[in-house]
C-alpha cells in the first residue's frame, strides 16, 4: 500500500437485526444483503457531522472521494472475509469441497459457478445469518392492524461482526481524519425500519492490517472485486466493459475478456436524507474477477476505481494470493454467533417499557435540578424579561443542547455574559460565585444533553411563577 494513503481499521458488530434492502422492489419477497455497503457508514458520520463541516470540508469528506467508506465485510476471529471470486467453480454432481479455480487450465469436467458465500485466505467459506420476520402496518386512527397490509422483512441476524477500512488521499488533513473517525466510533443505526427495532450497530477502532499485493503471475494483473465497480467510457456514459483505459492502466495493458469472470448489475440507492432516490447506477459486481494482460508491476494507487468511490464502490485486491491457486479444498466456518445481550429482549414491549422509564427517570432529574436551583436563587433580583429570555432560548434550542449552551454561556454573545444593563446575572449568591457562575456550574454536568433545554425552560418558567406570587403578595 501505497504510504502517502492513510488508512484507518474498523470493527462493527450488529446489536439488533438489520435490514439493508438489495434491490428498490416493494412487491413480492424482499431480499437483503449480507454485507453493509460503504454508503450506509457514510450516512453515519454525515447525520453527525455534516451540519459542523465549512462547505469545502463538506464536499471534501462526502463527495470529492478522496475520504473512501469501504464496504463492511463480515469478520470472525481473526480473518476477514471476502466475498467469493467469480473464478472458482465447483464440479457439478461431485459430493465434495473443492473448489477449482478456472483462471488456471482444468480437466475436462462440468462445473458449476460457486457464488453467494464468503472465502477467507485460509480457505474456510462463510455463509452470513439471514432471517425474515412477518410485520403488519398500523392505522393510526384505530390503532389497529391495518387490512392487507401485511409484510415481510428479510434481515442480517444480530451478534455478527464486520470489518471495514476508511481510506484517505495524503492531502485530508490529519485533524480532519481524527474528527471523522471519532463521529465514526460508537453506536449507530442503519438500514430500514431504525426507528422500530432493526438497524442499532457498535463500531469500534482497531488496529490496521495492510493486504501485500503479490506479483504478477504470468505476466497477468488479476483483480479481485471487493466491492461493486462503476466506470465510464470516453464518452461519459456508464461502461460495463472494464477496459485497460477506463481504470488508468498502462498502454501497453490488454484486457483479457476470455480469461475474466464477470456479474452486473443495476440500482437506483435511496437516499435517506432527501428521501429519494439516486440516479441508477449500472456496475459491475463484487466478486467479479477483471484479468489484464500487462508486463509490469503497477501501484495499487495508480489504478482508477471507478465513480462513487466515497459510498464504498471501487474497492479491489490486486493479485490476491487466493487467485494463484489451481484448487482450493474449502472448510465450512461454523458462524456460531450468539446474541450480543441476552439480557436485553428485542422486542416491541421491552423497547417501549425501557424508553418509558428512562423518560421518568429524566424527568425526576429535571424537577429535583430545578428544584435545587430555584430555592437558590428565591431571594434573587431577576426581572421577567431576563427569565423570560432564557425560555425562549430553551424553546428555541430544544433539539440543540451545545447551541444552547453558547447561546447562554458565550463570552461575546451569550445571554448571561457580563456587560452593562444586564448586573443582575453578576449579583453574589450566599456562596460568593455570581449567579453566572453558579448556573454554569449547575448546569455544566448537563452539558450536550437534551436535559438542558428541559431544565432551563422549567427553571426561567418556576421562577416566573415565583416573581407573579411575590408581585401579588405585595
Amino acid at each position: 500500500m501505497n504510504q502517502s494513503i492513510k488508512q484507518r481499521s474498523f470493527r462493527l458488530e450488529l446489536l439488533e437485526d438489520a435490514v439493508i434492502s438489495a434491490d428498490n422492489a416493494t412487491a413480492g419477497n424482499h431480499s437483503s444483503l449480507d454485507f453493509i455497503p460503504g454508503a450506509n457508514l457514510l450516512g453515519i458520520v454525515a447525520s453527525r457531522l455534516y451540519a459542523e463541516l465549512n462547505e469545502q470540508e463538506a464536499w471534501t469528506v462526502f463527495h470529492s472521494g478522496k475520504l473512501r467508506f469501504g464496504d463492511a465485510l463480515p469478520y470472525t476471529g481473526q480473518q476477514t472475509f471476502v466475498p467469493m471470486p467469480l473464478s472458482l467453480h465447483e464440479e457439478k454432481g461431485a459430493d465434495n469441497d473443492k473448489l477449482y479455480n478456472l483462471l488456471h487450465k482444468q480437466e475436462q469436467k462440468t462445473f458449476k459457478q460457486k457464488r453467494g458465500d464468503y472465502l477467507n485466505h485460509q480457505g474456510q467459506k462463510l455463509k452470513v445469518k439471514r432471517g425474515q420476520g412477518l410485520k403488519t402496518a398500523i392505522d393510526y386512527d384505530t390503532s389497529r392492524v391495518s387490512e392487507s397490509q401485511l409484510f415481510g422483512y428479510q434481515h442480517i441476524c444480530a451478534a455478527q461482526q464486520y470489518q471495514f477500512q476508511l481510506t484517505a488521499d495524503a492531502d485530508i488533513s490529519p485533524e480532519l481524519l481524527d474528527r471523522v473517525c471519532a463521529t465514526l466510533i460508537g453506536k449507530g443505526q442503519i438500514g430500514r425500519s431504525r426507528s422500530a427495532q432493526y438497524g442499532t450497530v457498535n463500531i469500534k477502532h482497531i488496529k490496521s492490517h495492510h493486504a501485500i499485493p503479490q506479483s504478477l503471475q504470468n505476466g497477468e494483473l488479476r483483480l479481485l472485486l471487493l466491492s461493486d465497480l462503476a466506470l465510464l467510457d470516453e464518452r461519459g456514459n456508464p461502461s460495463l466493459i472494464p477496459s485497460a483505459s477506463a481504470l488508468n492502466l498502462p498502454d501497453n495493458a490488454q484486457w483479457l475478456a476470455d480469461k475474466s469472470f464477470i456479474r452486473t448489475r443495476r440500482y437506483s440507492p435511496y437516499n435517506g436524507h432527501r428521501r429519494c432516490y439516486d440516479p441508477e447506477r449500472q456496475v459491475i459486481s463484487r466478486g467479479s474477477v477483471l484479468v489484464f494482460k500487462c508486463d509490469q508491476t503497477i501501484a495499487e494507487d495508480k489504478i482508477y476505481r471507478g465513480l462513487y468511490q466515497q459510498a464504498g464502490l471501487g474497492c479491489m485486491a490486486v493479485n490476491p494470493k487466493l487467485l494463484s491457486q489451481k484448487e482450493l479444498t474449502v472448510q465450512t466456518f461454523e458462524n456460531n454467533t450468539e446474541q450480543a445481550s441476552v439480557s436485553d429482549p428485542k422486542t416491541s414491549l421491552t423497547k417501549l417499557l425501557g424508553r418509558l422509564v428512562k423518560a421518568q427517570d429524566d424527568a425526576e432529574t429535571v424537577n429535583k435540578t430545578v428544584k435545587g436551583i430555584a430555592h437558590d436563587l428565591k431571594n434573587c433580583d431577576i426581572s421577567n424579561s431576563q427569565w423570560g429570555k432564557l425560555k425562549q432560548l430553551a424553546n428555541a434550542h430544544r433539539a440543540e443542547p451545545k447551541a444552547l449552551w453558547c447561546a447562554l454561556f458565550n463570552d461575546e454573545k451569550g445571554a448571561l455574559r457580563e456587560r452593562k444593563g444586564q448586573e443582575c446575572w453578576q449579583e453574589k449568591i450566599n456562596n460568593g460565585k455570581t449567579i453566572q457562575q453558579y448556573l454554569k456550574n449547575r448546569l455544566a454536568t448537563h452539558k450536550g444533553l437534551s436535559l438542558l433545554a428541559d431544565i432551563v425552560g422549567n427553571l426561567a418558567s418556576a421562577m416566573l411563577t415565583d416573581n407573579k406570587q411575590q408581585g401579588d403578595n405585595r
